[in-house]
């Protein structure tokens, strides 16, 4: 069972930022009275926008289009200068991965109008989708070498687009504090165009391409910017939905077909949102090459960029997911979904005294602190509060008490957000957070400069976390659920 509880350390990557919005939309509402930007780099002479003292440069190329020969290949740098690039559109999305129209109708029956939340909204994606996004304080000279924020977005690698991550407020506030910096947001491949799993991809070296595409644009940067499912089901499947599955050779049968083909067939998988929820057939997988080993390993033998980090949840992060598995009713079938789904070498008696460490009363389940409100299907907050803290918040418990041991000097914070809390149903449920971490960006420490606001202590200081709520900062002590946690650690 160790194996795949610790699997679970995935979702750091999975979830490593919120797939809300960092900022409004990349398209303002203003943006035919923005001004012209321009700048020369290595890679070209790219014209942008500028607007309310930040400017945009969207949708700059960093790699070959991933299309025809290339598709499901490692990224391809750039042989020539873009020339005189126009970056004043609006970034190419990669294709998505996320809402089937059953899931979208059960969204709508249970949440409503949260479908309005930009997570929710369908993009349209293309193939041709390496790009990145460069957002500057307007005036910004060559030599001036600020920090760069580069964000990735989350999405658990199926969806998700720097058409969602406007950093221009973010930018902005950061000059008008002091702290000016370059916003810098990147697309990568998705699902089964960026994540395909294998045998026949781990012998053409073409796995993780999502994770090579994030790698080259930080190469990008630097030239440019002075500063959980079955793998061989999951290939298969792919293989058989495209028509290729007679083919001598699978793989080039799949480069080969046209984007819409691929497109049907790498999306014929259960999504992010449905019932096997975030037992994802999209992952980064050990490879040997670009992602070396399971992330227990890697983090119990130190095998990261050991740097200050801050790490946190919100309150509710499984709710979301289990709106979809409204007919687990008992301890017997949820054990049954985690053994089928997630620990398929866990004995069940495992599972069972894992369940059983969470109280079954809806008062004590997911969202937290409601009483016996939003128990919308019988089981439904028992679930939620299980899963998520399976995938997310026992899980980053378990990550820092594993990094504290390692590198005990590397400073850690954290913290838990409640900013929703009260939202129906779901609460301050995953995705609804939008970082500030300025202080952080310059410092390395959260805690300078923060003039009348709260001290952030650091998490080895008695697992201390800041808890944002509505109205105010308080501190909590990271030890709520601790059988479960215990559980969950010795497992690790």
């Amino acid at each position: 069972m160790k194996k795949y509880l610790a699997s679970f350390l995935t979702a750091l990557a999975l979830f490593s930022l919120p797939a809300t919005a960092a900022g409004s939309p990349e398209h303002h509402q203003n943006q035919h009275r923005a001004a012209q930007a321009a700048v020369n780099a290595p890679a070209g002479t790219i014209i942008g926008r500028s607007f309310g003292s930040v400017e945009t440069f969207a949708g700059i190329p960093y790699a070959q289009p991933p299309v025809g020969p290339l598709r499901l290949k490692p990224p391809q740098r750039l042989n020539a200068s873009v020339g005189n690039f126009d970056a004043r559109g609006i970034a190419s999305s990669c294709p998505q991965f996320v809402l089937s129209f059953e899931s979208r109708n059960i969204l709508l029956n249970v949440v409503g109008s949260f479908l309005t939340l930009p997570v929710f909204q369908p993009i349209t994606g293309q193939e041709d989708c390496l790009t990145v996004t460069v957002q500057p304080p307007s005036g910004t000279l060559a030599d001036a070498k600020l920090p760069v924020l580069f964000w990735i977005f989350g999405g658990g690698f199926e969806f998700g687009s720097t058409v969602s991550y406007n950093g221009a407020s973010f930018v902005r506030d950061g000059s008008q504090t002091g702290q000016p910096f370059i916003f810098v947001g990147v697309n990568y491949r998705l699902g089964g165009f960026g994540f395909l799993p294998g045998d026949e991809i781990l012998q053409d070296g073409s796995a993780n391409l999502g994770l090579l595409n994030q790698r080259m644009d930080l190469k990008w940067i630097a030239d440019n910017i002075a500063s959980g499912a079955n793998p061989r089901a999951v290939y298969d499947t792919v293989v058989q939905a495209a028509g290729c599955a007679g083919s001598p050779d699978t793989l080039d049968c799949l480069r080969s077909v046209s984007y819409g083909t691929f497109l049907r067939a790498a999306t014929s998988l259960p999504s992010i949102l449905s019932y096997e929820a975030l037992a994802l057939a999209y992952v980064p997988r050990p490879d040997g090459v670009v992602f070396r080993d399971s992330p227990d390993i890697l983090a119990r033998n130190g095998r990261y960029a050991a740097v200050p980090m801050i790490i946190g949840n919100q309150e509710d992060e499984g709710t979301l997911f289990v709106l979809f598995k409204p007919g687990i009713l008992t301890t017997s079938q949820l054990v049954g979904y985690l053994s089928e789904l997630y620990f398929h070498n866990a004995s069940r008696v495992q599972l069972t005294t894992l369940v059983d460490t969470y109280d079954r009363r809806s008062s004590a389940g997911s969202p937290f602190r409601t009483g016996i409100f939003n128990e919308i299907s019988p089981g439904f907050k028992w679930r939620a509060a299980i899963l998520g803290d399976l995938v997310f918040t026992l899980a980053r418990r378990s990550f820092l008490a594993v990094a504290k041991a390692k590198y005990p000097a590397v400073p850690a914070w954290s913290y838990l957000n409640s900013y929703n809390y009260g939202t129906p149903i779901i609460g301050t449920f995953h995705t609804s957070d939008i970082l500030q971490y300025l202080n952080f960006l310059y410092n390395l420490d959260p805690n300078v400069g923060i003039g009348g606001y709260a001290q952030w202590p650091e998490w080895s200081q008695s697992q201390q976390l800041l808890w944002f709520l509505n109205d105010r900062t308080e501190y909590l002590t990271d030890d709520f659920r601790n059988d479960s946690y215990e559980f969950i650690y010795s497992n690790i």
